[in-house]
Parts: C-alpha cells; structure tokens; sequence
C-alpha cells in the first residue's frame, strides 16, 4: 500500500507589505484536506461551503493566522479580484490595520498586488 500524497497548495500569494502567505487551492477537496491533515484545523467548515471561490481566514490553537483562497480553474478575473478583496481586509485587520478611509490606499496597494499574483497563477496576464 503506497503512503498517502500530502495536500498542498497550487500557489502562495505574498500579502505585502506584511509578508503574509496564502495558499491558492484550485480544488476545494484539497484545501479542506490541508486544513485537516498538515494544519490540523478540522473544524473549518470549508465542506459545508460549496461556493463558486472562497477566500478564508483560520486560527489554530496557538492563534496562528492561516490564509487561503479557493479559485477553481475555471475561474474569471472579477471573482478572483473579489476574493483578493476579501483577502486584503483579513489581512490588514489581522495585522493591526483598521479598515477605513485613512487606510484605504494601503489597501489598494494590497488588493492590487494581490490580485496580480492571483490572477497570474490562474493563468491571467494582468
């Protein structure tokens, strides 16, 4: 019997300037078996969730931030710029940045980086 493949990510996107890392999953099967069997969170509701893209944002048991976003290969430009923004709120707030006005053109700048990352590993030029 041959040993089970470990789950990984198809991607990493680099959340700057705070040097965050998110897993791009192009399979949703693959990102809820990351989150159970190489960061041991089971409980991350992903399989109750079947949605068409999904950016998440987990914390395990020593309140380590984990990151990712589901983009299907199928995927289109403005899901993948909509799932970057979610990102880019979790992100900032997680990293002490409040969300408004006075921070709003850091969070352009991370969308924007973002979003170019992603839409990259999914195939776009951008």
């Amino acid at each position: 019997m041959g040993k089970t493949k470990e789950p990984k990510a198809d991607g990493l996107i680099i959340a700057q300037p705070f040097g965050a890392q998110i897993g791009v999953f192009k399979d949703l099967d693959e990102m809820c078996e990351y989150f159970e069997r190489v960061v041991g969170i089971k409980d991350h509701g992903f399989r109750d969730k079947r949605a068409k893209a999904m950016a998440s944002e987990l914390t395990d048991e020593k309140n380590t931030h984990w990151w990712a976003v589901y983009l299907p290969e199928e995927v289109d430009l403005s899901t993948i710029v909509h799932e970057c923004s979610h990102l880019a709120d979790m992100v900032m707030e997680s990293h002490g940045v409040p969300l408004g006005w006075e921070s709003t053109e850091v969070r352009a700048y991370v969308l924007q980086r973002m979003f170019e990352q992603a839409a990259d590993l999914c195939g776009f030029e951008v």
